[in-house]
């Protein structure tokens, strides 16, 4: 693409945000932070109101009985890295010794064992997904004999997911060998940007030449059937014509999913310190949102379809079936299926969801104690279960059938209603026949029409987690 081309699109991108009521939603309740986190779309999230249970309340048979003989989902978090990414906010340890990750995965195949005493062993699992942290931070040995031990202890579904996320410098071939002998199907790999300057000032040391050495390696192993890249917009140092370049680069990749992230300045970040640096300020809301429209207009007109708010698929098919990560899903009667392994993870069983303890050493103090690591949990009641589907449907499908809704809201049907129409007069939702959905304008505003959702109360606590009250 020259740079006649790239200027071209810039434009179409600069006129179509015209058409888009952005004043409009800024000066509600939509408006963006960078400072606000992802997580709001995973009520009720790790927050401090969650002290409302227990292990023995999340864990009885009248509980359990819920998700007997239920497909689960499963995440396991390996919180290792080479490095610290400037923009991470993850629970994660730098330079820990082969010992010390030994000593952790014996701990996640223990707390496993745990959570099978209480909820029987071999249960069907639809997928596991090994995030971070970097899992490829392992050693081919280490991986190869934390998923024999998870998988032995599985009965994997004829669907069956296994995931695993990667960092780019660190892709090799014993590890690839190690994923081809478990069937690893699907792997994302944190490219974040093919711009240098940009990857240089997030922390990242790899260049974009290793990024795509990486990825044709990847893609060269036959049990991988798809690979997401993931990428950031709008770190610092990154111009229009940086990020035209990254998706350009991506176009001629090919991955079969791609999913798109707004950088996020956590209070646990290395950015958070210097949010107010003149290193920010290319990083406007204009040019933001004039970067997430190119890459709309980039890759639909390359065969990418839109498949989620910030996902594309390549044609618009999973040929494994992938929906997204393990996260807060309910299924129609308002019962969560998923575990939760490692330091930070957090589960969604029967009616409760709970947090693992946050920090490493007590995590594996707990379980050296043959106890579940237990932070904090809460009991999901019908109100709970109604958002989490709203936010599971117009924030993170993009649409919300109208049958269903009718059907799944019955106790806050005049609060979301309220909601709904707000969101239609702000014009980031459309009102068609039979479902509700988010427009372009929604797409860029699905995190803060899922915090809009929320109750006040609990969205004034989350707010002042991310920074942005007093």
């Amino acid at each position: 693409m020259n740079e006649c081309e790239i200027n071209r699109l810039i434009r179409e991108a600069e006129k179509e945000l015209l058409t888009l009521p952005i004043a409009k939603i800024e000066s509600s309740h939509l408006r963006k932070d960078p400072r606000m986190l992802e997580l709001s779309l995973a009520y009720p999230g790790p927050l401090p109101y969650l002290n409302e249970t227990s292990p023995e309340e999340i864990y009885s048979h009248e509980n359990i009985s819920l998700v007997r003989n239920q497909n689960l989902k499963m995440y396991i978090h390996l919180p290792f890295c080479a490095q610290r990414c400037n923009f991470c906010f993850y629970e994660t340890s730098i330079g820990v010794s082969k010992k010390e990750i030994d000593n952790y995965l014996d701990s996640i195949i223990d707390e496993f064992d745990l959570i099978l005493d209480k909820i029987g062993k071999s249960p069907k699992t639809k997928i596991i997904y090994l995030g971070g942290g970097t899992p490829n931070y392992l050693s081919p040995q280490q991986m190869d004999n934390l998923l024999s031990r998870i998988l032995c202890r599985v009965e994997p579904t004829k669907d069956f997911i296994l995931n695993i996320e990667n960092h780019p410098q660190l892709v090799e071939k014993g590890m690839m060998e190690i994923y081809t002998k478990h069937k690893v199907n699907r792997v994302s790999m944190g490219v974040q940007s093919f711009h240098r300057s940009s990857l240089n000032s997030s922390g990242r040391d790899e260049s974009p030449k290793t990024i795509e050495e990486s990825y044709y390696l990847l893609s060269s192993f036959a049990s991988i059937k798809e690979i997401n890249l993931d990428l950031i917009y709008g770190l610092p140092k990154e111009e229009i014509h940086d990020w035209v370049n990254t998706l350009n680069k991506v176009r001629e990749l090919e991955p079969k999913e791609l999913t798109l992230y707004s950088l996020k300045i956590h209070p646990l970040s290395k950015f958070y310190a210097s949010f107010n640096n003149r290193e920010y300020q290319n990083q406007n809301l204009e040019t933001q949102l004039v970067k997430r429209l190119l890459a709309h207009q980039i890759l639909t007109q390359n065969e990418y379809l839109l498949s989620r708010p910030h996902h594309y698929l390549l044609r618009g098919i999973s040929e494994i079936g992938y929906d997204r990560a393990p996260g807060a899903d309910l299924n129609k009667d308002g019962i969560g299926f998923q575990i939760g392994l490692g330091c930070s993870a957090y589960s969604h069983l029967g009616v409760y969801t709970y947090h693992n303890q946050i920090n490493r050493n007590n995590y594996l103090d707990l379980v050296k104690r043959n106890k579940l690591p237990f932070l904090r949990g809460k009991r999901l009641d019908i109100a709970d279960r109604e958002l989490i589907f709203m936010l599971g449907s117009i924030c993170s499908k993009g649409r919300l059938h109208k049958e269903e809704y009718t059907q799944r809201i019955i106790s806050q049907r005049q609060y979301f209603d309220a909601k709904l129409q707000e969101l239609i007069s702000l014009g980031v939702v459309e009102d068609e026949k039979d479902d509700y959905h988010l427009n372009m304008a929604g797409n860029l505003y699905f995190d803060e029409i899922g915090l809009f959702l929320w109750p006040e109360p609990m969205r004034q606590i989350y707010l002042q987690e991310c920074g942005r009250t007093k």
